[in-house]
């Protein structure tokens, strides 16, 4: 009886090993992306649209990806690669400027502002539209809120029948939810623009959102920042903080952008933030204060990157954080608006910094 407890025992604890290095295991089998072979392509824009500015990023499959972006009219500009090469559509004339992408059900959806070009000035409204690889048709703007001053900066949704949008109107925010049959307008518990969203599911939804007390942006204004849950009833402000542009180095958290894994939630803006589920603090990794950074994304909580102005590149692999020039071969004078990664491989999208019309399309796996 004894040796039979003995025998259990060690198989007990045989197969604990065995399931722990499993786990382990999982991480050390990537390539670690200071290991990665990189390549660059350079986006040289049509002469007619003078400027591309990227706006998102969006990848279906490896012969299927899309960056989109304005020019300086403000009009649509989006590039695909189709596995071999890069193609640019520039719409000159177009009605809706794309801010944000997400890809549900094979349609792509984009949030952003629809314009309307009037002799004296120009009229915008946040608007929505889908892609069925043919053509775009709007299936919604915000015509209640009014014309002058209105967009959308961020989509999010895990099916055609939950999709959140939020932005700006004027001096508040805009949030809109769409439930398969119709738009709701949904109320911020504060002024807010609503800038990002993040969840693992409609059930973990959370947003991060912001608000300049006396406009703009001069070393005076005040910013007040957001970090917003959705309870399934309301938007719940979760934390914030009020602090002159001044103090930039002591904002407690990032209000540009917001990526949600397991068991952290990860943001961005004058810093890189990360704070353990269920508890309050934000620990600091590092500050970019001279501009900050714009765009974070992550597959898990030991594969994060955060990308920003000046040529900032970040990568968290879970114990170490690895900085511009540890990871790819960047650009000291470029600014980087978008990063993407899955796991296996990461795309980061930035524009020159002195000639306006270049766009570098870094892929590291």
């Amino acid at each position: 009886m004894r040796k039979t407890i003995v025998y259990i025992l060690i198989l007990f604890l045989f197969l604990s090993k065995c399931d722990y290095s499993t786990k382990n295991n999982e991480k050390d089998k990537r390539v670690h992306p200071t290991e990665y072979e990189w390549t660059i392509d350079t986006l040289d824009v049509d002469v007619r649209v003078t400027t591309f500015r990227p706006t998102d990023f969006l990848y279906i499959n490896e012969n299927d990806i899309y960056i989109f972006g304005e020019n300086s009219h403000y009009n649509d500009v989006y590039w695909h690669y189709d596995g071999k090469e890069w193609r640019d559509t520039c719409v000159i004339y177009g009605t809706r400027d794309i801010i944000s992408v997400i890809n549900i059900s094979d349609k792509i959806y984009g949030a952003g502002k629809t314009s309307w070009y009037l002799p004296e000035y120009a009229d915008f409204q946040g608007g929505v539209a889908f892609y069925n690889g043919k053509q775009w048709k709007q299936i919604f703007y915000a015509s209640d809120e009014g014309k002058r001053v209105s967009y959308f900066l961020d989509i999010w949704g895990d099916s055609e029948d939950n999709i959140w949008v939020g932005g700006v109107f004027g001096n508040f925010g805009l949030l809109y939810h769409y439930n398969g049959q119709e738009w709701k307008n949904y109320c911020l518990p504060d002024t807010a623009w609503l800038k990002s969203f993040s969840g693992t599911s409609s059930d973990d939804l959370y947003a991060v959102g912001y608000y300049w007390e006396s406009g703009g942006l001069p070393l005076g204004a005040i910013l007040n920042g957001y970090f917003f849950k959705w309870t399934g009833e309301e938007w719940k402000i979760e934390d914030q903080f009020r602090e002159p542009e001044s103090n930039r180095e002591h904002y407690p958290f990032g209000f540009r952008d917001i990526y949600v894994s397991e068991d952290y939630i990860y943001s961005c803006g004058r810093g890189f933030y990360r704070k353990k589920r269920g508890e309050k603090e934000w620990e600091k990794f590092e500050l970019n204060l001279e501009a900050g950074f714009g765009d974070i994304s992550g597959s898990s909580s030991d594969n994060v990157y955060v990308v920003g102005d000046n040529g900032r590149i970040n990568y968290w692999d879970g114990d170490q954080l690895y900085t511009s020039g540890e990871i790819c071969p960047g650009h000291p004078f470029c600014t980087y608006k978008k990063v993407w990664t899955d796991g296996e491989q990461v795309f980061i999208i930035g524009e020159d910094d002195g000639d306006y019309d270049r766009v570098y399309v870094l892929h590291g796996k």
